[in-house]
């Protein structure tokens, strides 16, 4: 009897749990995570319209207190996130994303209970603490969804990212508008105890959705041998974090004086602000999708990261109005407007250029290198949320508005220059031969 009808072995490098994930089960944990990137990204700005006004009147709390209570998120999330790279072979990314989506949800929950809190200190003291919380949760769940993504995607990653990305840049945009309506309806613990059940809820549904293990450890893929660190010594990879920081920098550049600026020289309002920061985002979410679709067939990425810090420092010389252009609110849309479109060049091609660099170093240990670059990649997007509100009011409260936009110009065009002497910018869209047998 023929034997040809039996079951044959696998011998495909592919992981074994990989291969038995179908592409329906791929596109539904695929919109898990766009759904989870969007409610985490809520969770930075939900309570920015109506938190500050209650901290300060009711509690005394000082402007600077509320701005430290807002970057602590973002000051831990970069930390964890650095560190869930180095660590998520020892838990795994399935384990990390529920840990840290259960972490952020409880966070959420607990500071929506803040407003039963009547002494002051206590009230600041447990604000602070339960951004801390967030933090940790918010970079844990960062870290592995990046990394579970460049595993199970790797085929697309880049558009996948994309839109990752564009989701987060919705909830980031959308976050002050949900938060205001909720709270209209059912005051201040709404907003934070619904965001924060539904980040857990999906939470669970994504974990049911992963596959038991969503990568392809074997031991002789350790690291034991190398440095994790190593890996992260590559100048491609040093530039790519560097751009990815700038251009999230440049966007969060905005967010203390845009408004001031609108208001105070333009005689703007209120509205004409908020369209403004739409435009960034929808920028963004336009860009994004052609830039991913460049860079898939990139051997390096570095002239897309190139491209970004030319435009990134564009848009600021339009933001710069009086000295060259008209100043009027249509050229500040026009600036903004190029800034979304320059950061998604920016955020965009950092994790594949990230991920290829190392993959090529060390081949023997794919998914370490996917774990390391990710919480790499997802530190660089928090820092530069950290960093850029925090040298725009400095520039502000000592210069002007048009003054800091030039010197932050020059901080874009200088890196591109370097960029562009270090020999990493190659203006060239071959498809790289070793891509699919690098990644897993």
């Amino acid at each position: 009897m023929s034997n040809s009808c039996a079951p044959r072995k696998r011998t495909s490098s592919i992981p074994e749990t990989e291969m038995e994930m179908s592409r329906s089960d791929k596109d539904r944990a695929k919109r898990l995570l766009y759904a989870l990137a969007f409610l985490t990204d809520c969770t930075f700005g939900i309570a920015a319209p109506f938190y500050p006004p209650l901290a300060t009147d009711e509690h005394g709390m000082s402007s600077t207190m509320i701005g430290i209570v807002f970057a602590a998120a973002s000051t831990v999330s970069a930390i964890t996130c650095t560190t869930s790279g180095f660590v998520m072979r020892s838990f795994g990314r399935k384990f990390m994303i529920s840990m840290g989506r259960t972490i952020q949800g409880i966070g959420l929950i607990l500071f929506g209970l803040l407003t039963f809190i009547e002494d002051d200190t206590l009230f600041t003291v447990s604000s602070l603490a339960l951004r801390v919380f967030q933090g940790v949760g918010s970079g844990t769940t960062l870290a592995a969804t990046m990394a579970t993504v460049a595993s199970l995607f790797q085929d697309n990653l880049d558009s996948v990212l994309a839109t990752l990305q564009s989701c987060s840049a919705l909830g980031i945009t959308l976050a002050p508008v949900i938060g205001y309506i909720l709270y209209q309806l059912g005051g201040f613990a709404l907003p934070f105890c619904l965001l924060g059940v539904g980040i857990i809820c999906l939470g669970i549904w994504l974990n049911v959705a992963l596959p038991e293990h969503t990568t392809g450890y074997t031991e002789k893929a350790k690291l034991s041998n190398h440095p994790r660190g190593g890996m992260l010594a590559d100048i491609r990879v040093i530039f790519a974090f560097f751009i990815s920081f700038l251009a999230m920098f440049g966007v969060q550049y905005l967010n203390p004086v845009m408004s001031t600026y609108i208001e105070s020289s333009l005689d703007g309002d209120e509205i004409e602000t908020v369209i403004g920061f739409f435009v960034v985002s929808f920028s963004f979410i336009g860009a994004s999708i052609p830039v991913s679709k460049l860079s898939k067939g990139m051997k390096h990425r570095g002239s897309l990261l190139f491209v970004s810090l030319v435009l990134m420092g564009g848009s600021f010389v339009v933001l710069s109005g009086p000295r060259i252009l008209p100043q009027s609110i249509l050229v500040v849309y026009c600036g903004v407007g190029l800034m979304g479109a320059a950061c998604a060049f920016g955020v965009v091609p950092s994790l594949p250029e990230m991920v290829q660099a190392g993959a090529e170093k060390f081949p023997e240990s794919k998914e370490d290198v996917n774990d390391v670059m990710s919480g790499f990649f997802g530190a660089s997007l928090c820092l530069g949320g950290i960093a850029g509100p925090i040298l725009s009011g400095i520039l502000y409260d000592h210069y002007d508005f048009e003054t800091g936009c030039w010197m932050v110009t020059f901080i874009f065009w200088a890196t591109a220059l370097i960029q562009l002497l270090s020999g990493t910018v190659q203006f060239e869209t071959q498809k790289d031969p070793l891509e699919d047998k690098l990644l897993p």
